[in-house]
């Protein structure tokens, strides 16, 4: 479980992409700007702050996994759930920023 939650934050971002690729009828294989660091600038974020945020982002979910090595079943769960919550309300914005582009 501490390798899922360290590493959330890319798993996210690559499923997300993969869904948003399939969403458009496109190649899931085929590249594009659909990655979390370019969300955050089509947001209006600079490049510096995407890449900061993002840093941001791993590091506070990434260092979620350190109470499970003196936790049990309940605390994996509740950090597994708090994870997947902070993603989602990252989409939710993200979303939002995005349909208030258009």
């Amino acid at each position: 479980m501490i390798p899922l939650i360290i590493l959330a934050v890319p798993i996210f971002d690559a499923l997300a992409v993969v869904w948003i690729r399939i969403r458009n009828g496109k190649p899931f294989y085929v590249g594009d700007n659909n990655h979390i660091s370019h969300r955050f600038l089509h947001m209006g974020f600079n490049r510096a702050v995407s890449v900061m945020l993002v840093h941001l982002l791993a590091l506070t979910i990434g260092l979620g996994a350190l109470p499970i090595l003196w936790g049990d079943g309940m605390t994996c769960a509740l950090l597994l759930a708090q994870s997947v919550v902070f993603l989602t309300i990252l989409s939710v914005v993200q979303c939002a920023g995005k349909q208030k582009e258009n």
